[in-house]
């Protein structure tokens, strides 16, 4: 959940935490378990804000940095990518027909919607559409004439306005502030407006709203967040993900309930999370954590095991499948456990979710707990997340277009993939889009499936959880069962009996109680 990975990130500096609770973009597979990959501390980018002071460009001149959470924003339907605010979080708000990405930071100082209207008008321009923006504006806190053509007066005060913007490698823009009065009395608001012409008929319009006190430094993330978009061709972006999530998409709708019986499995799986030591012995190799996973077929009123079934509602009575995640992660002597279900009903047009996490000292004194319950219907995802001291966070993460895939689907993907590449002999990359709990939007992963026939016929699925990410590689024989996880840090998950990974790591004097 992003809440504790900003915890982790600015406080216990490791990434950890976040292995399991980035949940729906890390594979497992069920009855041939794979492995996940850790979180890794993100990588922090910088980028100087474009100027205010300088008209029509955008400069970086000195002054605060901006520093860059490590996932892009995508929003395919427009063939836009950008860097995100670390801490920031985007969801998607419906007002009519209209569908808005929001973006708002940890402490909601301020608000930067990103619209994608469109015009009938081929030959309009951005600064048009910012003129009939700023009228707009105008007229509500003003006097128009009684044509409602003209604004007579106004309260509304532009503080800066850019006719031309010129952002390198981005559509010349058009862009205004203006201090907006409050009828409640509350102090002026800054309205930001920068519109894009993108195609003829398409506009994207980045709108930022600040308390006046809070809109410098409002100003300075808004106008380097714009100076980081970029605008792919769309034939580029259909041809670079388009195949790949038609291929997935296709994936999913020839399987059959059989192949869903098969990759569940009939046991509760382990593996253990170490980095080997030059003599490949297991008691020489550094633990950093274990899990099991089980899968079955159930009521989605299991995802909440303190609610008797005496008192579930009739919703939670509903057939489906179930996963449960067990965890325990180790990090700077800190214990740090999470249980994690999860249920989708077999048409897998609703899922449900509960996270539970609990972090602990080495003398096992409970430090923190932290949850996230979630529920979709179609493509409407709404996300509870509870930390601390702190009101309940509601998030609602952005579904655009096919492809995605539910959390139990997230799990199940290895053993489907598996299962139908040596079946059938699959191969190629599938890409999906699934909900990701450490960045609280709905973001895109790649799995490749290949046989290497130089190898013995092992198979492999090369998992790329985002663009920017390095691969890891999960390693299978040519039966299918799973045999490790290479991570990109040189760490490995393995799979492992119970009993020997408890007497393992009390060998070592690791804790295995709960």
């Amino acid at each position: 959940m992003i809440r504790w990975t900003r915890l982790t990130r600015r406080t216990l500096h490791s990434a950890a935490p976040i292995l399991f609770l980035a949940a729906a973009m890390l594979p497992i597979a069920a009855a041939q378990p794979a492995a996940t990959q850790p979180a890794k501390q993100p990588t922090k980018k910088t980028t100087k804000p474009a100027s205010p002071a300088a008209p029509g460009k955008a400069e970086p001149p000195n002054g605060p940095l901006v520093e860059w959470a490590d996932e892009l924003f995508h929003l395919d339907s427009i063939g836009l990518t950008m860097h995100m605010p670390v801490g920031a979080r985007t969801q998607q708000i419906q007002i009519a027909e209209q569908s808005t990405v929001q973006i708002l930071p940890p402490d909601s100082s301020w608000i930067i919607n990103l619209r994608t209207p469109v015009t009938s008008n081929a030959s309009s321009t951005a600064l048009e559409a910012l003129e009939q923006t700023i009228a707009l504006i105008q007229g509500q806190v003003g006097v128009v004439d009684p044509l409602q053509k003209q604004v007579l007066s106004t309260q509304a005060k532009v503080l800066d306005r850019t006719d031309q913007l010129q952002i390198p490698d981005l559509p010349v823009a058009a862009r205004a502030y203006i201090l907006v009065p409050r009828s409640s009395g509350d102090s002026p608001v800054v309205k930001g407006y920068t519109f894009f012409k993108t195609t003829p008929t398409q506009y994207v319009l980045f709108e930022l709203l600040a308390p006046e006190a809070s809109f410098p430094r409002a100003r300075t993330v808004y106008e380097t967040t714009i100076a980081t978009v970029k605008f792919a061709d769309q034939s580029a972006v259909l041809a670079a993900r388009g195949s790949a999530v038609k291929s997935g998409i296709g994936f999913f709708q020839r399987l059959t309930p059989a192949d869903y019986t098969a990759a569940l499995g009939k046991a509760e799986t382990w593996q253990r999370l170490y980095l080997p030591a030059n003599s490949g012995a297991p008691a020489d190799a550094t633990e950093f954590g274990y899990r099991g996973l089980k899968f079955w077929q159930g009521k989605r009123g299991e995802i909440n095991p303190d609610t008797p079934r005496s008192r579930w509602k009739d919703d939670e009575n509903r057939d489906g499948i179930l996963a449960q995640l067990t965890v325990r992660l180790l990090q700077e002597g800190n214990i740090i456990d999470s249980v994690a279900r999860y249920f989708m009903t077999a048409d897998r047009a609703e899922e449900a979710w509960s996270v539970r996490m609990i972090q602990k000292d080495k003398t096992g004194k409970e430090m923190g707990r932290w949850t996230e319950t979630a529920v979709r219907s179609g493509n409407d995802v709404n996300v509870l997340v509870q930390e601390p001291g702190k009101k309940p966070t509601p998030i609602v993460p952005y579904i655009q277009g096919e492809g995605y895939i539910s959390q139990v689907d997230a799990y199940l993907l290895p053993s489907l993939l598996i299962n139908a590449a040596v079946k059938d002999s699959l191969d190629g990359d599938f890409a999906f889009y699934t909900y990701t709990s450490a960045s609280e939007t709905i973001a895109i992963r790649t799995d490749t499936v290949a046989r290497d026939t130089q190898a013995g016929g092992v198979w492999t699925i090369s998992t790329r959880f985002r663009d920017e990410a390095k691969p890891q590689r999960s390693i299978f024989n040519d039966r299918g069962d799973f045999t490790r996880t290479e991570l990109p840090d040189g760490r490995r998950w393995e799979p492992i009996e119970l009993a020997t990974l408890k007497r393992l790591w009390q060998d070592k004097g690791l804790p295995t109680n709960k």
